[in-house]
């Protein structure tokens, strides 16, 4: 009975671990985290047009 319940903690936590490693493989290799920068940047870019379009102010170039 001991034994099967090491067993049964010792997959769980391998499976655990296998995905922590696997997510940050595909994270990597589909660019995720550089898509979430870069959306962070864009939204903080977003912010600074509103605040200026709700002061009345001017965009030119």
């Amino acid at each position: 009975m001991d034994e099967e319940v090491l067993v049964i903690i010792l997959i769980v936590v391998a499976a655990i671990v296998l995905f922590f490693v696997l997510r940050e493989l595909f994270c990597w290799y589909y660019k995720v985290n550089k898509r979430i920068k870069l959306l962070e940047e864009q939204n903080g870019y977003l912010k600074e047009i509103c605040e200026h379009l709700s002061k009345g102010d001017k965009f030119t170039e």
